[in-house]
């Protein structure tokens, strides 16, 4: 069931008949993919594991690549000999065609803690298996930020969000080694997606995504004891919900997942996404294995697409490629890895936080004050401008102007903005406030002191991580 593999039973015994026309086989051959015509495109479909095996070695030679967008199939232009020794069978095309997406091979981050993670351990062996480049990161690599310079896809495989976003106790290990990516390492995370970057979390990191980019979503299970909901290690039955997205290409209407002690997850007003898999609603998911409690997770959500700014947040809540086993699910993962904003389907219209905070009044009170303390910048930086321009007496009276301007912001609009927090409940949600006032704040005191003259406004956001409003 993992290999998504149709069994059936057998209840009677292998007749005599039968067993005599078995052969025993010493050696197993790879069966080579059986290609049609001459190309110069070859279509095939997702429906392998070897199929993203090929693209990967058809991009590393330079061929290229398309998803189609309304049919579950891969164009190529590229060596048939390499879809024959991957065992994919194809047909050969005059073109690639218009509606299809061009697929470049993704820059993917693969976070791993201090300490070690051995799901971590098992991503990078499947990733290596199937030829996909991948960079493994580090506290300090998120921390350092501008992580759209150097990636398109950041992966946390299976992991929980203290171990992520505290990681081990200063004291217990060199300083080198001590503690998680912190909020500074998780508003990197922010900018990354809402500047159009894919987010894919795997078991409980989904629920590091729910925290920490406070999505609409409400993990149903959490603090429901184990006497009235218990699954550790079992295979459940989800079914697509959305079965043209790029995400579950490929795979079956009904794919079984492996499920040890992860979340489920129910949407809240506000959210913006689309739900791709969900458990089976009316009767127990459960396939293989033990579960209790089912009925508390009956049509819930199992795999949620987010949209967050510019870009998504892919949210797989069970192990879908658990100790290297779970073959069948392995699809919703390699789908992931090449998914971005192009391919997504058209959402309704949203702000540059990406649905922070929506459904909340406070926070949106907050974000408003923030949005119109932001656009003072603009003439605080003209003055700065001014003043470290200007010469001789002028200069003396330009930058009596600039003193007077900034201590009017911080006097009388930062604190405005301190008090709308304080009415804001969601401690995720504060905790990212106080950040942006923080940086607003250090970006005054350097227009005090600091010749910024020769910077433009956009730059000097980004570099204060003041372009989005939370």
């Amino acid at each position: 069931m993992q290999m998504g593999v149709e069994v059936n039973p057998v209840a009677e015994p292998v007749s005599a008949e039968t067993r005599r026309t078995l052969r025993k086989l010493d050696r197993i051959e790879p069966i080579p993919g059986k290609v049609e015509g001459a190309g110069p495109v070859f279509a095939f479909t997702h429906n392998s594991n070897a199929a993203f095996h090929a693209v990967n070695d058809i991009l590393a030679a330079g061929g290229k690549v398309s998803f189609a967008k309304t049919e579950n199939a891969v164009y190529v232009s590229g060596s048939a000999a390499v879809l024959q020794k991957n065992g994919i069978d194809a047909t050969s095309a005059k073109e690639i065609p218009a509606a299809s997406w061009t697929v470049k091979q993704p820059r993917i981050a693969l976070y791993e803690p201090w300490g070690g993670n051995i799901v971590t351990g098992w991503t990078r062996w499947l990733f290596e298996q199937y030829r996909f480049p991948f960079t493994r990161v580090h506290n300090a690599d998120l921390q350092d930020g501008h992580l759209s310079d150097h990636y398109d896809t950041i992966v946390f495989a299976e992991m929980g969000t203290r171990q992520i976003m505290d990681g081990m106790a200063p004291g217990s290990v060199p300083g080198q080694y001590a503690g998680g990516i912190g909020e500074t390492g998780a508003q990197a995370l922010r900018d990354f997606v809402t500047q159009g970057g894919t987010l894919i979390t795997l078991g409980n990191a989904t629920l590091f995504a729910l925290d920490e980019f406070n999505l609409a979503l409400t993990n149903v299970l959490q603090g429901v004891p184990q006497t009235q909901f218990f699954c550790s290690g079992s295979l459940l039955r989800v079914e697509l919900k959305d079965a043209n997205h790029p995400v579950v290409a490929g795979l079956p209407a009904s794919p079984a997942i492996m499920f040890e002690r992860n979340p489920a997850f129910d949407t809240k007003q506000g959210f913006r996404g689309r739900i791709l898999a969900s458990y089976v609603k009316d009767r127990s998911p459960l396939l293989s294995g033990f579960l209790l409690g089912a009925d508390r997770i009956e049509g819930k959500a199992a795999a949620i697409d987010a949209d967050y700014g510019k870009g998504h947040i892919v949210m797989l809540a069970f192990r879908p490629q658990w100790r290297g086993q779970s073959h069948g699910t392995y699809k919703f993962l390699f789908n992931a890895l090449y998914y971005n904003p192009s391919m997504a389907a058209e959402a309704p219209a949203r702000g540059e936080g990406g649905g922070r905070g929506g459904g909340n009044p406070q926070q949106a009170a907050w974000r408003r004050e923030a949005e119109s303390v932001k656009a003072d910048l603009t003439k605080l930086l003209d003055q700065n401008r001014t003043y470290f321009t200007a010469r001789g007496p002028r200069a003396a009276e330009e930058g009596k102007k600039l003193e007077d301007q900034l201590d009017a912001f911080q006097r009388d609009r930062l604190p405005l903005l301190d008090d709308l927090r304080a009415q804001v409940e969601d401690g995720a949600l504060v905790r990212t406030d106080a950040a942006f006032s923080a940086q607003l704040t250090r970006f005054a005191i350097d227009l005090r002191t600091k010749d910024l003259s020769a910077s433009k406004l956009e730059d000097l956001l980004d570099q204060y991580k003041l372009t989005v409003v939370p």
